[in-house]
């Protein structure tokens, strides 16, 4: 008998410590028992609750917000614990109140039947968890959901997620338009079962690269037959790969430009240069609008990777700044953050840097990239571009050195771009050196030029490499590049840069002993 009390009082304990509110109902409808968090969100002791109908206690709960629960005098029909009474059935509904300033507030009630031997339903139970936050966040994160849909169904080109078996997991309205079939729709094909793409093996080994490899691509003028019409459209693909937080491949975007209207226009010109020889007295005037119109296909070309990239910025920056809302709103609740928001952003920074790399080199292809020029001193921008990576170096206690070499050279040159190309050659040196590197920084000037010389003890370039690494998406070891999040431009980046002002990069390195890059830039 003792430890049978014991066992009891050891339950009630326990049912004690539960934070959602716990009553049992009688079949006369009076409450015979409660756990605390019941009794402190009815703000009665225990004598006034124990005996006491129903209907009258329960609208109390958490002042008043379940006074709409029952009736005021007698039981309600649609009452719950009217129902698990009648039909021996547990039921679980939510209550939806609104308080005196107009919020809502969502509780979830369960209600269960206590039988006895004769299978009858002599008392309930009934269970009041505050779900209010919840229903709050959810909805919260539904109306993100929809909002950030709208902003990608208002982008003017296609765009699909995949996941890392290639599978559409997600797709805009214009790829959806494009691609959906009547009786078999986009959403969870495998894009390389894509009739065009399977039958293109080159296109088809590149998005294979990029689910296993994490190779980024672009691709132009894939003919690809639309439904439902049938139409033939030309379409200009970048497909870019998405990580995990251990830095493996978790799937990929693609993204298709609609670029009929310039095949067919430069298909128009081929057939209008086929028939140039038939038309000899008016060759000169035909020539010169044949020429207009190619310089005109040319620059639409050359502008394809700028045009994504700008139509991507918007969604990027709104989706950043959803986001930006989102942890705010979650620190302010003093909840913790999730990790896929950290992933998140540190996909959209790396998205941006691609973007920005790639719309300066096709810039520079369209000769539309500009200088502009100002007197700097070369001393303490070089100490202004170590201190802004100071952090990236002190993670990987890397010592940035300034060695008494560095002179306060004046140059005339444009200052953001000089900045950019030391940031890149900087950023290389703290990514391929080890744990507690050195990087030497010194310049001088020599017959005219200033010279800058970035010294590291890192890993090196093999010499069969060193020829090629200033060229576009080159890179000596791909699966560390992936790793480490590089595309490949920036040596490339760095180079036009020095070469736009009159000067060179020159860089010696051993395998094994690190890598000496010098910029050579014209003092006047």
């Amino acid at each position: 008998m003792k430890n049978t009390k014991q066992s009891q009082n050891d339950l009630k304990q326990i049912i004690d410590t539960i934070q959602n509110g716990i009553c049992v109902i009688n079949k006369k409808y009076k409450i015979t028992n409660c756990n605390k968090t019941f009794q402190k969100n009815v703000n009665l002791s225990m004598e006034e609750i124990i005996n006491q109908p129903c209907a009258k206690i329960i609208p109390l709960y958490n002042k008043g917000i379940l006074k709409e629960h029952c009736a005021r005098t007698v039981c309600n029909k649609e009452c719950g614990t009217a129902k698990v009474f009648s039909t021996g059935e547990a039921i679980e509904y939510v209550e939806v109140d609104v308080d005196e300033k107009n919020s809502k507030h969502y509780h979830k009630i369960n209600v269960f039947p206590a039988k006895n031997e004769k299978n009858e339903t002599y008392q309930v139970v009934m269970i009041i968890r505050n779900i209010t936050m919840r229903a709050r966040i959810n909805m919260e994160h539904q109306k993100l959901s929809e909002f950030n849909e709208k902003i990608l169904n208002s982008a003017p080109i296609s765009i699909v997620a995949l996941d890392n078996g290639g599978k559409v997991i997600s797709a805009n309205k214009l790829a959806r338009e494009l691609m959906d079939k009547p009786k078999n729709q986009i959403i969870g094909r495998r894009l390389i079962d894509t009739p065009e793409i399977k039958k293109n093996h080159g296109l088809r080994e590149l998005y294979l690269n990029l689910l296993e490899e994490g190779e980024l691509f672009s691709y132009e003028n894939l003919q690809y037959t639309a439904t439902p019409k049938g139409e033939k459209k030309y379409l200009n693909i970048i497909a870019v790969p998405l990580f995990d937080k251990n830095k493996k491949v978790s799937g990929a975007i693609s993204m298709a430009i609609n670029n009929t209207e310039a095949i067919v226009a430069k298909t128009n010109l081929e057939d209008m240069n086929r028939n140039l020889e038939k038309i000899v007295l008016e060759r000169t005037k035909e020539l010169d609008q044949i020429n207009k119109k190619l310089q005109e296909m040319i620059e639409l070309k050359s502008k394809f990777i700028a045009d994504a990239s700008h139509e991507l910025r918007t969604p990027l920056t709104v989706i950043q700044g959803n986001l930006d809302l989102a942890i705010s709103e979650a620190k302010n609740r003093n909840e913790d953050i999730p990790e896929a928001f950290d992933l998140i952003t540190s996909e959209i920074m790396r998205m941006t840097r691609v973007l920005s790399d790639l719309t300066m080199l096709t810039n520079t292809d369209a000769g539309t990239e500009k200088l502009q020029k100002t007197e700097i001193n070369i001393g303490k921008l070089i100490k202004a571009c170590g201190q802004s990576l100071m952090i990236l170096a002190e993670q990987k206690r890397i010592s940035l050195i300034y060695r008494p070499g560095i002179k306060n050279i004046k140059i005339f040159a444009d200052e953001d771009k000089i900045e950019k190309l030391l940031l890149n050659i900087l950023r290389n040196a703290i990514k391929y050196s080890g744990e507690k590197g050195k990087i030497k920084i010194w310049s001088e000037s020599k017959e005219n030029f200033a010279i800058i010389h970035i010294q590291d003890n890192g890993i090196g370039i093999p010499k069969e490499d060193q020829p090629f690494i200033f060229e576009r998406f080159y890179r000596v070891d791909k699966a560390r590049s992936r790793a480490e999040g590089g595309t490949g431009l920036g040596l490339s980046i760095c180079r036009w840069i020095a070469e736009a002002h009159g000067g060179h990069i020159e860089v010696a390195s051993e395998l094994g002993k690190g890598s000496t890059f010098s910029v050579y830039l014209p003092i006047r």
